[in-house]
């Protein structure tokens, strides 16, 4: 078994007995602390020939996960902010597109150039 399942197993396992404190934790600490870790470790141990090898799966998985997440994210701009459809497709589009920038750089969200801020 992987070491990272058995983490999420223990840890699980703590929660549901009680014997860790239920104290909240910050998102941000999580996804700017605790993931990279295990994300980089996956990377260095990555082989770039099995990743070829596996490409279409994973395209199988990523491009319709993509889709998914655009069309959710406007569906709920659409019915709880009250934005025309093609206007909340455009906020699920670069909500995603911010979204993988923040996670996967350093710099921070950014809106396209020529575009005014809602104030």
């Amino acid at each position: 078994m992987p070491y990272n399942v058995a983490l999420v197993v223990v840890g699980l396992l703590l929660v549901v007995f009680n014997i860790v404190p239920g104290t909240p934790m910050d998102p941000e600490v999580v996804l700017l602390v605790f993931l990279p870790i295990p994300i980089f470790q996956g990377a260095l141990s990555a082989d770039a020939a099995s990743l070829r090898q596996a490409a279409k799966p994973i395209l199988a998985l990523a491009i319709p996960g993509v889709a998914v997440s655009l069309l959710a994210t406007a569906a709920i701009a659409a019915w709880e902010i009250g934005l025309p459809f093609p206007v909340a497709l455009l906020l699920g589009a670069v909500a995603y597109r911010n979204f993988k920038r923040h996670f996967t750089s350093s710099t921070a969200l950014y809106a396209p150039r020529g575009a005014s801020s809602i104030r």
